[in-house]
């Protein structure tokens, strides 16, 4: 037979077993309600579950009691992994109902790992294999009309075609299913409670008013709840200051939206730059949607930090292999940050010899915490004798209170999306909006500072939300206020409202020519014979050293004011050397159109010229203007 009438032959048997297959598929039996009563008829046979527990019945003798009573609230399906289980409710040893979901893979397999799952949540089983094994034959034979989906992170999430936001004790929206939360992450949930909201109202979100850095910060802990819906990307914004300025006193408040805020327990909001990375994907994933407040940056591992930033940011952990081949989950999250410490992102990252690109830069916005020399990060201290009985008081009304106010704003963006479905792309168009006019006074704006701006705007968007809610007290305008001082102070502290990169190649061409000068710049000498147009003092030029490794050479010329300077010509090695690390073209076109270096007679940055004594080639000139025009 031809290898031609072998594939015919092979097809024909694929279209034929898919027709069967699809035969099988149509006339399968439809499960109905009688069918599962049936089911769960013939495993009571086998089992008897009592207000005492369940019990294995064995022919001839007495029933052998497996464990403590529980229900059967219905079966889960998790969209995600499309992985099926049992959602059971039992009393715990303290009388607590406790919800778990039993993955349906758990009683096919080794059942010992869902009786040690269930022991830890206070469940009592009998000890050994044969009541696992028992327990696992039980569940395996249970089928149940009822639906639940599961969700394994907290956040966002669209199910049957509604919005919903989930947490480990709170669903915010309706949908024609039931929704649990089972995380698959080993940490313990962060979200706790305490107190009312009218009392965080009063002695937290009051305390803001007035003060730009502590309504930014609260402001903050709202705008992770917008990110889904406006479609944006997480960020940090960093308050930079010296010890006992009130920047962690600020973060406390900020954590006190969604749980406790204070420091010692497991159940803790707070959390600190002193993880490893993987630790800190974990727990992004935790606080996904929400909010995450990092205290103390000088803590973290400089190696690091700057990855940390980009994945924070990106919202999506890194892809690693499992023991048994193939890669581990992935995990994603979208989280708005706060973090603080006494020094910025670039000095971390020098300690660890690295240098702060300009992605990690907006990435993480370093913002001065201190607002007032006197009272460190507040404006106002609303009465108190001191900053430190403020603090004390703000962290006492955040620890007394806490937990409501986040998930109230969740309810709030609820109804107004129920109302109207275009609610989030307006928020954005607000926020880009209210960020055009912040830059309209400003020159020169580069598409970093606009991205700034724009999470900046972002924030008090949340800030005027929450307060439309009436969870703040705030002024119809506090929250923009604030923000929009507080980039202006950021916009201060960078000094340039134009691309990091444009000014890294600036700086790092004239650090170059000054650090290295005569060393590697070979002073420029006329032929013997000529007259030079213009000699150097004797006293500038020095000695005469022989240059190693020449990336030049310098002149003596006369300036346009009638001044004098040495002129630098680099060689294309040269400058590629002081542009190490940056785009190369970009850069040598920035430092042309800003009149840094001269062009040729198609104004293309450089030109050929002939060094007496040598060949012509291209040489770069840097003109004065690269050193008249530096920073003092």
């Amino acid at each position: 037979m031809s290898e031609d009438a072998i594939s015919i032959t092979e097809a024909r048997k694929r279209r034929s077993a898919k027709a069967g297959v699809r035969h099988a598929m149509e006339a399968a039996p439809v499960a109905d309600p009688a069918a599962a009563a049936d089911a769960e008829a013939r495993s009571a046979a086998r089992f008897t579950m009592t207000a005492d527990g369940l019990y294995k019945n064995v022919p001839g003798k007495f029933p052998e009691r497996i464990c403590d009573h529980f229900d059967v609230l219905g079966e889960t399906t998790e969209p995600a992994s499309k992985a099926w289980g049992l959602l059971t409710a039992f009393r715990d040893r303290d009388m607590r109902e406790v919800q778990y979901v039993a993955g349906r893979d758990a009683f096919t397999g080794e059942s010992l790992e869902l009786t040690r799952a269930l022991a830890r949540l206070g469940f009592s089983i009998r000890p050994g294999r044969a009541a696992a094994n028992a327990l696992a034959e039980y569940l395996f034979s249970i089928q149940s009309v009822k639906r639940a989906f599961i969700v394994a992170q907290s956040g966002w999430h669209l199910i049957d075609n509604a919005r919903l936001f989930v947490l480990p004790d709170f669903v915010a929206g309706e949908g024609e299913r039931r929704v649990v939360h089972q995380s698959r992450l080993s940490g313990v949930s962060p979200f706790a409670t305490a107190g009312t909201l009218e009392a965080w109202r009063d002695h937290v979100a009051a305390l803001a008013v007035g003060n730009s850095r502590l309504t930014l910060s609260i402001s903050c802990a709202f705008a992770g709840l917008l990110l889904d819906l406006v479609g944006e990307d997480g960020g940090i914004v960093h308050l930079r200051g010296h010890a006992k300025s009130g920047k962690t006193t600020c973060l406390r408040a900020a954590a006190s939206v969604w749980g406790y805020p204070g420091a010692g327990r497991r159940t803790s909001f707070m959390r600190t730059w002193r993880a490893t990375s993987v630790g800190l994907e974990e727990i992004a994933a935790m606080h996904s949607d929400t909010f995450l407040p990092l205290d103390e940056l000088g803590a973290a591992d400089g190696r690091d930090v700057g990855d940390v930033v980009y994945f924070l940011s990106s919202g999506q952990g890194r892809a690693r292999g499992s023991r048994g081949g193939g890669l581990r989950e992935t995990l994603y999250f979208r989280v708005m940050s706060l973090s603080s410490g006494e020094i910025g992102l670039a000095d971390k990252m020098e300690e660890a010899a690295k240098g702060t690109r300009a992605g990690q830069e907006i990435r993480l916005l370093d913002l001065d915490a201190v607002a007032d020399r006197e009272i460190g990060a507040f404006e106002t201290l609303h009465g108190a004798p001191s900053l430190a009985a403020f603090a004390a008081a703000l962290v006492r009304g955040a620890v007394e209170n806490h937990g409501q106010a986040g998930p109230a704003f969740a309810a709030y963006l609820i109804e107004r999306l129920r109302d109207d479905p275009a609610y989030g792309p307006g928020l954005a168009d607000d926020a880009s909006a209210l960020a055009a006019t912040w830059l309209g006074d400003v020159p020169n704006v580069g598409a970093q500072v606009a991205t700034a701006a724009r999470r900046f705007a972002l924030v008090a968007i949340a800030g005027s939300l929450a307060t439309e809610a009436a969870l703040t007290g705030w002024g119809a305008r506090a929250a923009q206020e604030a923000a929009h001082k507080c980039f202006l102070a950021w916009l201060d502290g960078r000094g340039f409202a134009g691309s990091r990169e444009d000014e890294d190649a600036i700086s790092r061409l004239r650090a170059f020519c000054q650090t290295h000068g005569k060393a590697r710049f070979e002073e420029w000498s006329e032929p013997r014979g000529a007259q030079a147009e213009f000699e150097a003092p004797e006293d500038l030029r020095g000695d005469k050293v022989q240059v190693h490794h020449r990336a030049g050479w310098r002149r003596w010329m006369r300036n346009d004011d009638g001044g004098a300077s040495w002129r630098y010509y680099l060689t294309a090695p040269g400058m590629r050397e002081a542009l190490e690390g940056l785009d190369y073209r970009r850069s040598l076109q920035v430092l042309a159109e800003r009149g840094l270096i001269g062009i040729d007679k198609d104004r293309k940055p450089g030109g050929t010229v002939r060094v007496p004594g040598y060949d012509p080639q291209r040489l770069y000139m840097v003109l004065p203007k690269l050193f008249s025009d530096a920073p003092e």
